[in-house]
This record gives C-alpha cells, sequence and structure tokens, in this order.
C-alpha cells in the first residue's frame, strides 16, 4: 500500500524567500507568487509608503504625527554671511524660526530604558511633544485634517525634490476609509503606499 500527500496551503511556497519589507511577518510569496522583492503587494506598498513617510521622520520642520509644518528656514543673506568665518560659513545652512503650528515646550526623551531627560523644545500644535516620532493616538484624533497636510506636506517636499512620488488624494483617502470601515486600525504606509503614481488598493 502507498501513501500520497498533496501539499496543502499550509505548506512554504518557496523556502528562504526574503521580502523587502522589513516587519514583514510571513516571508513567503503569496498565493498569486512574490512582486519583484516582496512577497505581496501589500508588503510592496507599505514598503513605499514606509519611505515616503520616513522623510517627515528625518526632517526637523514637520511633525512626524500630523505633518504640519513646523519651522520654516530662511538662507543666510549674503551680508551676514560675509561677517562669518570660513567654517561658520560652510556650516551655516540658514536661520529658522517656527510657524503658527509649533510653540517652545518641555520635551522628554529617553536616555535609556529607565530614564528619562527633559529639556525645551518644539512642540507640535497637535499635542506631539517629540516630533520626529509618528503618534498612533494623536492622529485618530483627526483624521480628515492629518490626511489633507500629510497629502500637502508631501506635495511641498516633491515639489523640493526630496522625493519624486505623486501620491492621490482620493486613493489615500480611500485607503483610509476603508481600514476604519474594517475597524484594522489606521495603517498610514499602507495607505501612502497604494496611493502613489496612481497604485491604487490593487
Amino acid at each position: 500500500m502507498s501513501i500520497t500527500s498533496t501539499p496543502t496551503d499550509t505548506s512554504p511556497r518557496n523556502e528562504g524567500f526574503d521580502c523587502n519589507y522589513d516587519d514583514c511577518d510571513t516571508n513567503e510569496p503569496a498565493a498569486h507568487g512574490p512582486v519583484g522583492a516582496y512577497c505581496s503587494k501589500p508588503c510592496q506598498a507599505r514598503d513605499r509608503g514606509r519611505r515616503l513617510l520616513a522623510l517627515f521622520e528625518h526632517d526637523h520642520r514637520y511633525c512626524a504625527t500630523c505633518f504640519r509644518p513646523l519651522k520654516v528656514v530662511d538662507d543666510v543673506p549674503e551680508w551676514r554671511r560675509s561677517s562669518l568665518g570660513p567654517v561658520t560659513e560652510r556650516a551655516a545652512t540658514g536661520f529658522q524660526s517656527l510657524t503658527e503650528h509649533a510653540e517652545r515646550g518641555e520635551v522628554a526623551r529617553r536616555r535609556d530604558a529607565y530614564q528619562f531627560e527633559t529639556r525645551i523644545g518644539v512642540v507640535c500644535e497637535c499635542g506631539n511633544a517629540n516630533t520626529r516620532e509618528r503618534e498612533a493616538l494623536l492622529q485618530r484624533a483627526n483624521v480628515r485634517a492629518v490626511v489633507r497636510q500629510l497629502y500637502e506636506s508631501l506635495e511641498t517636499l516633491r515639489e523640493e525634490g526630496q522625493h519624486d512620488k505623486r501620491v492621490d488624494l482620493e486613493a489615500l483617502i480611500a485607503a483610509l476609509r476603508s481600514q476604519v470601515n474594517y475597524g484594522s486600525g489606521l495603517d498610514f504606509e499602507y495607505a501612502v503606499g497604494v496611493a502613489v503614481d496612481g497604485e491604487g488598493d490593487r
């Protein structure tokens, strides 16, 4: 008597497949096969969205939670530049001032697992005191305003040459609305990723 086994959906489809999306928890291609270096289209979209949202985490001019501009940086005037020393002149990039969305206040930074240090820093009007980190609770407080500001700020950064992607506002809203309707929380990385260059949720 011989026994034959048939593969099921739970068996690994591709041993050793390494998805390019860092937070992928499956690391195996979806049923329809991998999408380039990603195991699926959702992972591809999340990675694309993460790259764009990282611009806000690394740009001190913006809040990474509500995406409002917090600072304006003006060029150093030529008359002022001529009075600087040679080292300072090369290092000077501009004078910064706060926008109407920011104010100075106490900012707590984690020093290690047990200690925080407090200093004076920039606080956003959305309530975020660590403007380089995304606070999901604050984002959910006014989703409509956050989405509108995210779109406008991404357009500003594109005009500055920091990225070359076009984000479809309607696709961005639709992706977030479907998440709210299904009660799955707000996945901004995914929503931005599917809204890039008219990719859509497909």
